[in-house]
């Protein structure tokens, strides 16, 4: 009995627990140390990797940015190209109006206004027709005008004409005109009875010309038999009213504008917000989708009044008053032919002429 006992007592004295004893400090130092690696490498594989993230995200915005200024390129130039084509094509459609007009009237009379023209006396009356278009910067446009005009070849465009073309250049970016003139040359006893078409626009310094001109050079005493008026309204050039815009910009706390519009859990915003927040807030860069990215806190909105573009000077109507036109003589005139008949011939030859180089 007493050996079982003091058996039972042994396995139980086997089985106690035993005293905790603390661990070294060598090891807990150990630990520690390895514990402040692990920490120190997984923090610098997240900064890695949020960099590498914000890195590929600064990437794609960048492309992005390239990529909508390549476009907003592209199609700047598309417009501005069309928009200094305009004056050519609004021209050309002029003169193919002209010759359909014309082609019509011919027929029915059976008669060709080539024919009509070689009929004519040269040495009472000459005839003169041209067609120009270029491109010139829009500072040196009346230079240029000038220079194209006054080329060999086109000398036989009187003084008068010219000064009327250049005039009409001055006081707008957009012209479409279409004008009579009637000069006497005093010294020589020379008539210079003229009309021109015109068509200009500007874009981005560049001046676009389209321009056609044509008539008749008559010596005076031989061709004018008398003269009737017309009405023609007179008109001046005063300075166009400014027009403005109001354009406003918000400034956040720690600097970076404001970016609208951009969108946020679900919602688009155009100006500042206090939705999910007591201050007003916005987005200060966004995603390609206008996602917000970055955000601060709105400060107060500064606006400035921008001019917008327009034309300079507008054409004010003045008074209606009478202009003096020569009527030919019959003598001066085939005898089948009538000076209406002339200016209809001389107009559908000069819009021929003018078709071919405004289309090449």
């Amino acid at each position: 009995m007493r050996k079982e006992k003091a058996q039972a007592g042994e396995f139980e004295n086997s089985h106690a627990a035993k005293p905790w004893h603390a661990p070294p400090t060598w090891m807990l130092l150990i630990f520690f140390l390895v514990l402040v690696l692990i920490i120190t490498f997984a923090y610098m594989c997240w900064n890695v990797y949020h960099a590498r993230q914000v890195a590929e995200l600064e990437m794609k915005q960048r492309k992005a940015q390239r990529e909508e200024e390549r476009i907003e390129r592209a199609e700047f130039e598309q417009r501005h190209n069309q928009k200094l084509q305009k004056p050519v094509e609004q021209l050309l459609g002029s003169v193919k109006d002209v010759m359909k007009t014309h082609s019509g009237f011919w027929s029915s009379n059976r008669q060709d206004p080539e024919a009509v023209i070689s009929k004519l006396d040269n040495e009472k009356i000459t005839i003169h027709t041209g067609a120009w278009k270029f491109k010139c910067k829009a500072s040196g446009l009346e230079a240029s005008v000038r220079a194209k005009l006054d080329q060999p070849g086109n000398s036989h465009l009187p003084k008068s004409v010219v000064e009327s073309i250049v005039s009409s250049l001055q006081y707008d970016e957009e012209v479409a005109t279409h004008q009579r003139n009637f000069d006497v040359d005093g010294m020589e006893g020379k008539g210079h009875f003229y009309q021109f078409r015109l068509q200009s626009t500007q874009s981005n310094g560049v001046a676009s010309v389209a321009l056609m001109a044509f008539g008749t050079d008559f010596d005076m005493k031989k061709v004018v038999d008398h003269y009737e008026t017309h009405e023609e309204p007179v008109y001046e050039f005063v300075p166009a009213p400014k027009n403005t815009q109001r354009k406003c910009t918000t400034r956040t706390t720690h600097g970076p504008l404001c970016v609208f519009p951009f969108q946020y859990a679900g919602h688009r915003f155009q100006k500042c917000s206090a939705q999910f927040s007591s201050a007003l807030w916005c987005a200060t860069s966004t995603y390609g989708n206008d996602q917000m990215y970055h955000w601060g806190w709105c400060q107060a909105e500064t606006c400035t009044e921008e001019e917008e573009p327009g034309p300079r000077y507008i054409k004010k109507f003045v008074r209606m008053a009478e202009k003096k036109f020569p009527v030919y003589s019959k003598r001066a005139l085939p005898p089948d032919v009538s000076q209406s008949d002339l200016a209809l011939a001389l107009d559908w030859v000069a819009s021929k002429e003018a078709e071919k180089i405004l289309s090449a």
